[in-house]
């Protein structure tokens, strides 16, 4: 057993063998190709897709499956992200990972954590803030700085270990973390196991603040957090504990500019929601930028990069979104008028 990884509380169904058996490997290569299965990369794997799988498997359990390189692209949404795009193969390990994992990690998961969770997501986190600012007079609000390029991958291999004891399963997750970024920090945004990973990094901030401070009410998506409370001065000196304990335990640091200490009455801005004891609104700033999606998605269409079920299904994610939580229903052919000036050249007749 390599001593970098002690063993506490270990669970036995994680093993590498279970994430290489064919059937995991089988179910983790449809979850991989959902969303893109035309592409000329997951049909070239599909044809052989028997060879394929077993060949993977084989490398994974002799412990020479080594992960490629991922392809990068920037993406200005509403900031500048640089996303990484992993070859089809190691997506298929990644889901394949992801799926033996996640079951038992999530166990440990306080109720409140609503990123990258089944029957959890957006719209649940928001429905709770307003249930906690109803109930809690002020709340402190902040998110980590350059989060997912700062996550130590040792810390993060020490959290996995507490779980794993399978040493050929710990020396898999070793190789995904460290390819993933540089050789001693860094996830790339893109990669399941990456949002994954970065979930599961900040579970023990989440146990420090309920378990270690006794806040009752509490919530977190990813690396934006909420503390509310009943004064000024508490959700104060809780949020400076909990900037502590980021700093000392997971070598993290938050956003100066996003903390903000505020009156729940005034309402409280939290994924892209504004949020208020008696009412949900959708930014503006937030509403633009879904409705210019969806012109970037008809383009897409107009000239063949996308079918028009993918068009469908497009408008139909971002329109439920806006929906969900707008008095005002919007539809999707408010933005595609024909005699809209905006959308010359784009009409759908």
């Amino acid at each position: 057993m390599d001593r970098r990884f002690p063993i506490t509380g270990h669970d036995q169904e994680l093993t590498l063998e279970r994430v290489a058996s064919f059937h995991n490997l089988f179910e983790a290569h449809k979850k991989a190709a959902r969303g893109c299965p035309d592409s000329n990369e997951i049909l070239e794997f599909d044809f052989h897709l028997e060879k394929k799988l077993l060949a993977l498997k084989m490398q994974l359990l002799n412990g020479s499956y080594i992960p490629a390189f991922p392809r990068y692209f920037t993406l200005f949404d509403p900031k500048k992200r640089n996303i990484a795009v992993a070859p089809f193969r190691d997506r298929v390990v990644h889901h394949a990972v992801v799926n033996i994992l996640e079951p038992v990690f999530e166990k440990r998961f306080i109720f409140d954590s609503y990123a990258s969770i089944k029957d959890k997501g957006t719209h649940r986190a928001v429905a709770r803030a307003q249930t906690f600012i109803r109930r809690c007079p002020w709340y402190a609000k902040a998110d980590v700085k350059h989060y997912f390029d700062t996550i130590n991958h040792d810390l993060l291999l020490a959290m996995m270990a507490k779980k794993v004891q399978d040493t050929g399963l710990l020396s898999l997750i070793e190789k995904i973390v460290k390819r993933a970024g540089n050789e001693t920090t860094g996830l790339p945004i893109g990669n399941l196991t990456s949002q994954f990973f970065a979930n599961l990094y900040l579970d023990s901030l989440d146990h420090y603040i309920k378990d270690g401070l006794g806040v009752r009410c509490y919530l977190r998506y990813m690396d934006d957090f909420v503390i509310f409370g009943w004064s000024q001065g508490q959700v104060t000196e809780q949020m400076k504990k909990a900037e502590i304990y980021c700093n000392d335990k997971l070598g993290l640091v938050l956003k100066k500019k996003a903390l903000h200490i505020g009156k729940s009455a005034q309402g409280l801005t939290f994924l892209g929601m504004g949020i208020y004891p008696g009412t949900i609104r959708v930014r503006s700033v937030n509403r633009r930028r879904s409705i210019h999606r969806i012109y970037k998605k008809h383009r897409a269409w107009r000239i063949g990069k996308i079918n028009e079920e993918k068009l469908a299904e497009s408008m139909e994610s971002v329109m439920a979104h806006l929906n969900h939580f707008s008095q005002t229903r919007v539809r999707p052919l408010e933005y595609f008028p024909n005699n809209d000036k905006r959308n010359k050249g784009m009409s759908t007749s």
